[in-house]
């Protein structure tokens, strides 16, 4: 069997599992009983869909920039470090202001990030041990 592994990078699961992760928690949060966030579904479903996007453009843009002056890897990982601290102290307390009620904490900036950095950093990881082994099996 032939493995066509053109064109597939690790932003695509890493996002793939955003998008899952994001939804399960939407749904985690809306299903609980007698809770504000199923009261008022849609506007978490609007603070959440702009932060997940706010993470996503500035992961994207900040990867990418940084890429020209330095290693790929430390790259990637500094635009996932600094989507998750621009979101924890920027961006999610401006969608929380805009579409929630404004009571949504976002006092710990650091542990988040450097939670969600290490967390990457296995992913890649574990993306670079598969890649390789299926290249072996070609």
């Amino acid at each position: 069997m032939k493995i066509n592994l053109k064109g597939i990078t690790h932003w695509r699961g890493a996002l793939l599992l955003l998008v899952v992760y994001t939804c399960y928690d939407y749904y985690e949060h809306v299903s609980r009983s007698d809770d504000i966030f199923k009261d008022d579904w849609l506007n978490w479903a609007l603070f959440t869909i702009m932060s997940t996007c706010s993470v996503i453009l500035i992961v994207y843009f900040s990867s990418h920039l940084l890429k020209k002056i330095i290693p790929e890897i430390i790259a990637s990982s500094l635009g996932i470090a600094l989507a998750v601290f621009a979101h924890v102290s920027l961006t999610g307390p401006i969608w929380d202001k805009l579409f929630w009620n404004g009571n949504l904490n976002f006092s710990n900036f650091l542990t988040p990030t450097a939670a969600i950095t290490i967390i990457y950093l296995l992913y890649r990881s574990f993306y670079y041990l598969v890649i390789r082994f299926l290249i072996r099996a070609k």
